[in-house]
């Protein structure tokens, strides 16, 4: 089945607040990538600083050379950009900016996926937009779950499904970080299995950053659609 777009883009405000602010008390984890590396004695594979002993792990291949953890890249069933002022038939625009005026949260429903019993790693997997000027500062994104299911025939502003905080790692985009960016979804995905819940993720930047980081959800030759990326053994 070919994926949907979603021609409606909506949330609750209450929802748009608690996905501006991550916990105070707690300092969030983060993802690492080549421009912005891990500490002394780590390394950045897949996105996550590990030590030497896991590397060898993530790395590790059969007699016959081949990987023993697998990628799977899957495709979004609909698709939404959302904020206070979109409304029921807006449609999905083709380039957005997380952070900044529109706070903006970018909403994905799949469909049925199966959730590996050994998973290693997950990944909502965005592009940065081409041809637009870079973040002025580091922007920070952290996914969360959406709990309720939706229709996109019926979704309105007033029917927006409710969010939820996940322990998952935040994603420190830095200016002049490369086009592919990856937001840790792990926990969220492995909760699917668990709790067969409505399997749709939020992503919305953490704070405010001093610019939008501009990503691209039309699917075209220089930029793919954003797609949920699983490895496992």
């Amino acid at each position: 089945m070919r994926p949907r777009v979603l021609t409606a883009v909506v949330i609750t405000l209450a929802g748009l607040a608690g996905l501006a602010a991550a916990p105070a008390c707690v300092p969030p984890d983060r993802l690492c990538a080549s421009d912005d590396p891990c500490g002394s004695g780590k390394a950045c594979v897949t996105g996550r600083c590990v030590s030497a002993k896991e590397t060898v792990r993530l790395l590790e291949v059969d007699d016959a050379g081949s990987p023993l953890v697998k990628r799977r890249v899957i495709a979004p069933t609909d698709l939404a950009w959302l904020t206070p002022e979109t409304r029921e038939g807006g449609g999905t625009p083709v380039t957005v900016g997380l952070g900044g005026a529109s706070r903006g949260v970018l909403l994905l429903r799949f469909t049925d996926v199966v959730v590996p019993t050994d998973l290693v790693e997950a990944y909502v997997v965005l592009r940065r937009a081409p041809r637009v000027d870079p973040p002025v500062g580091p922007v920070r994104l952290r996914a969360r779950a959406v709990h309720d299911d939706w229709d996109p025939t019926t979704l309105s502003f007033a029917r927006a499904p409710r969010l939820a905080d996940v322990p998952t790692p935040e994603t420190r985009v830095l200016p002049g970080a490369g086009e592919v960016i990856r937001v840790d979804v792990r926990a969220l995905v492995a909760a699917w299995a668990v709790r067969g819940r409505a399997q749709g993720i939020a992503i919305a930047v953490t704070e405010d950053p001093e610019s939008p980081l501009y990503v691209a959800l039309a699917p075209s030759v220089e930029s793919p659609a954003p797609a949920l990326e699983l490895y496992a053994r």
